[in-house]
């Protein structure tokens, strides 16, 4: 080793030789050999890891509001909004509470329940509004601020060096009536303060798009839960009256002290008439026939009072002269013919005798009109939205 062209440090011939094979056995070994091509290899991998690591990171950085400083403060009290929307609103007034409404009475119930509904979503709708204006105004004051300041730069440094480089950006002329002086900001912007704006102005657009998406998502819940809590309450009642139906018809329900009232929560959803028509003509092919045993009391037989039917047991003798009771009197003498006695029935007399005002179909369609009106207030939010 030379210094200034003067040897600092040497070996003897005999020991460089002795190194020199052990570089060149060493250098034959099969990890040196490759060494190069796994260290390429290597570092390739890591750089590909690297840029693809990088690439998702600007995307996510981009594209995922939840995690930008503007963005995400704004996209949490949206979703807070809107939750707190489709969890206490219902277009549907269930009637839990109060007295039992007619079918004309319950319509009148759920328009003033879609219009308290709608006047509520409405106040919503401008808290979320208002909350994704000042989000949109806080970024484009931030962007503002900084085209401003970069601009106030430059100009100070074109003062102090004013032989400016060939490579710098002109700044754009003053235009009239600008678009961007509407916006607050300074006319003479740079090409690259002007595609700031244009990619501030494409992030709102699809903050917008996840916004809508939030609302509507919203408002379909505010219809489903409708329906759900619409059918959760006929099948609690249906299930009420099933269980208590023997204490029900047991009831005095013209007792002055209530003890007939329905239970407060349990109150039928509809008030529905019975009304009674005993004079409509019954066809013959829906009366049966069932037959029974001869009616003896006790000591005779084992009938009991119950068992008892009058157009069944109870006949009606026709007057008779005396030829008819001297024959009459030979035929007891002989073997009497027991007759086979038949009990009339009438299994489907509801339905010819008893009305229900209003009937089925009336409730399946009030029912379907509410739900139906529902939908297009919802429809209607969709589009003014």
């Amino acid at each position: 080793m030379y210094e200034n062209d003067t040897p600092v440090e040497f070996i003897s011939l005999g020991q460089w030789l002795i190194e020199r094979d052990s570089y060149n056995h060493i250098k034959e070994l099969s990890f040196f050999k490759q060494f190069k091509k796994w260290k390429f290899m290597r570092m390739w991998k890591k750089t590909i890891k690297q840029t693809n690591r990088s690439k998702a990171q600007n995307s996510l950085d981009e594209k995922l509001f939840v995690l930008q400083d503007f963005f995400g403060p704004h996209l949490f009290k949206h979703r807070r909004l809107m939750i707190e929307m489709q969890s206490s609103l219902k277009f549907v007034d269930v009637c839990q509470t109060g007295d039992v409404k007619t079918i004309a009475q319950f319509a009148e119930a759920q328009v003033n329940k879609r219009n308290k509904v709608e006047e509520e979503i409405k106040v919503c709708s401008n808290k979320s509004r208002a909350n994704i204006q000042t989000c949109m105004s806080s970024v484009l004051e931030s962007l503002r601020g900084r085209i401003i300041s970069e601009i106030t730069l430059d100009e100070q440094r074109s003062k102090h060096n004013p032989i400016q480089s060939s490579n710098t950006v002109g700044m754009k002329r003053k235009e009239p009536n600008n678009a961007f002086e509407k916006l607050s900001f300074p006319s003479g912007m740079t090409y690259g303060h002007r595609s700031s704006l244009r990619k501030e102005c494409s992030r709102f657009l699809r903050f917008a798009y996840l916004v809508d998406f939030i609302s509507l998502e919203a408002l379909a819940n505010i219809y489903k839960n409708s329906v759900e809590d619409m059918i959760n309450r006929l099948y609690y009642l249906d299930a009420h009256a099933t269980e208590k139906l023997p204490d029900i018809m047991k009831m005095e329900f013209d007792d002055a002290s209530g003890n007939g009232q329905a239970q407060r929560g349990y109150e039928p959803l509809f008030h529905l008439n019975v009304i009674l028509n005993d004079s409509k003509v019954i066809p013959i092919e829906e009366i049966g026939q069932q037959p029974i045993d001869d009616f003896i009391l006790p000591n005779r037989g084992t009938s009991t009072e119950d068992e008892f039917d009058l157009l069944a047991h109870l006949e009606l003798e026709p007057v008779k002269n005396e030829d008819d009771e001297e024959e009459e009197e030979e035929e007891e003498a002989g073997d009497v013919e027991i007759q086979q006695l038949y009990k009339k029935t009438l299994p489907n007399i509801h339905n010819f005798w008893i009305r229900l005002e209003p009937e089925r179909s009336e409730f399946k369609n009030q029912i379907k009109s509410d739900f139906t009106k529902g939908l297009e207030k919802i429809q209607c939010f969709t589009r003014w939205s």
